[in-house]
Formats: structure tokens, C-alpha cells, sequence
């Protein structure tokens, strides 16, 4: 059930509608980059470096509740509050920023799914072509998805399309479970393989791993979606960033 009864016989939302905008932002910033990262990290590595990942986790954590008090306290998003704080050169500075990062990040995804649907779907001989008729496929159901349900529909496609990237990742990592007692001495025990060498460069890149600077900005105007407004609701939020991260990470 979605949804379960107050006391006075109000209908609130149930746990998984709850959660969803931290498991949206923590999840939706895990992309094929990020996956990769992982991976390389940790055959270069070792499990050595696992206490990254907590540590990444508590990082993006701390920063994303922050944003969210902020907003919950004086009814703003951050890039709302820093416009009316320092004006429209704020707004002209981000332009480029956000520009860049739109045709960039949207060509990179483009280009990942256009590769991932062909190879799921192989009716192209030439994987240049199948490459950018997959990807223009995609841009296009992702503009209608948004356009034709908004949020809502967002949500719902999302949360399955997440729901099973953790499940194979999960299922994935059970497969080629290393030890009980390697993965533990590996979260409890901070140590960096090759701190001289490339160690340090790759244990950054797995802390920085979920999340960019836009992602955590979409919590805002997720959470104001779902109507969340007030100090009272900044526990709600506390509660749905820590059950996301700690499932994505």
C-alpha cells in the first residue's frame, strides 16, 4: 500500500512514497560512468578502499540535508535563495555552467544508451548508426515521459527502472562475493592501496561516485513536489536521503 491512516483519518504517505525523492537523487546520480569507476576502482585497488564509499555516502548525505533545511526553512530552493541573495549575476554565471553540463552530460547519455539498446537490441549492422538512432529514441521517450506525466509519471517509471539496476548490481556483487571478512576489514579499516602511486587519485573518485552538482540541486524540486514545507518535514527528508544512499551506495 502506498498510502496508510493517521490517527485522525487523514491518509499520508506510506514508506516507499516517502523515500522515493532521497532514492530518486541518490540513484538517478549512479550512472554507467559511475558504475565503471567503481569497478576499475576496486580491481585496482582492492576492497581495501570500501570505507570510500561509506565516507562518500555520509559526504553527499550531509551536503543534500543541508540544501533541504534550507529550502524547508525559508521556502526556497538553493539556486532560488542564491539569485535573491546576489542577484542575476549568479544566474549569468551558472548560464555557462549549466549549459555546458546539459550538452555534454546529454550527449554522454545519449551516447550510453544508444550503445546499451543496441547491444540489447542488435538490428543495426553498423554500431555507429545503431548508436544514434537508439540514443535519439531515447532523448525522445525520456521528453515524452516528462512531458505527458510530469513528476508523477517520473516517479514511477524511475523507481522500477532503479529498483532493478539495484537488484542486478546487488545480485551481481553476491555472485562474486569476496569474503565476509575481506568486506569488513574493508569498511572498518580506512587504508589506501598505492598511496604514492595512483591510490589517492582513484579512492577520490570513488568518494565523489554518486551524485553531481545538478543531481543534488533536483532534490529541491523533488521534495517540493511532493508538498514538503516547514521544519517538520526536515526528519522526513533526513529519513528518505539516508535510506537512498544507503541502497545506491
Amino acid at each position: 500500500m502506498s498510502k496508510t491512516k493517521r490517527a485522525n483519518g487523514t491518509d499520508r504517505p506510506g514508506f516507499l512514497a516517502t523515500i522515493m525523492p532521497g532514492f530518486l537523487m541518490a540513484a538517478t546520480g549512479v550512472g554507467a560512468g559511475d558504475l565503471a569507476t567503481a569497478s576499475f576502482t576496486g580491481s585496482q585497488l582492492g576492497l581495501a578502499i570500501l570505507w570510500a564509499v561509506v565516507v562518500g555516502g555520509l559526504l553527499k548525505f550531509t551536503l543534500t540535508e543541508g540544501l533541504a533545511r534550507w529550502q524547508l526553512v525559508t521556502g526556497q530552493t538553493f539556486l532560488e535563495g542564491v539569485a535573491r541573495r546576489f542577484g542575476r549575476i549568479a544566474g549569468w554565471l551558472l548560464l555557462p555552467y549549466l549549459l555546458l553540463w546539459s550538452f555534454f552530460v546529454g550527449l554522454a547519455l545519449m551516447s550510453a544508451c544508444g550503445v546499451t539498446l543496441h547491444a540489447m537490441i542488435p538490428v543495426f549492422h553498423d554500431a555507429t548508426n545503431a548508436k544514434v538512432f537508439f540514443g535519439i529514441l531515447s532523448s525522445l521517450a525520456g521528453l515524452g515521459l516528462v512531458v505527458a506525466g510530469g513528476f508523477q509519471l517520473f516517479e514511477k517509471v524511475m523507481g522500477v527502472c532503479v529498483g532493478v539496476m539495484v537488484i542486478t548490481v546487488v545480485a551481481t556483487a553476491g555472485m562474486l562475493w569476496p569474503g565476509t571478512t575481506k568486506v569488513i576489514s574493508g569498511l572498518c579499516v580506512p587504508f589506501i592501496p598505492d598511496m604514492y602511486g595512483a591510490g589517492i587519485t582513484w579512492t577520490i573518485a570513488l568518494i565523489g561516485g554518486v551524485g553531481g552538482t545538478l543531481t543534488i540541486l533536483c532534490y529541491g524540486y523533488w521534495i517540493r513536489e511532493k508538498g514538503r514545507t516547514g521544519t517538520k518535514a526536515i526528519r522526513i527528508c533526513r529519513i528518505d536521503l539516508i535510506a537512498g544512499y544507503s541502497i545506491t551506495r
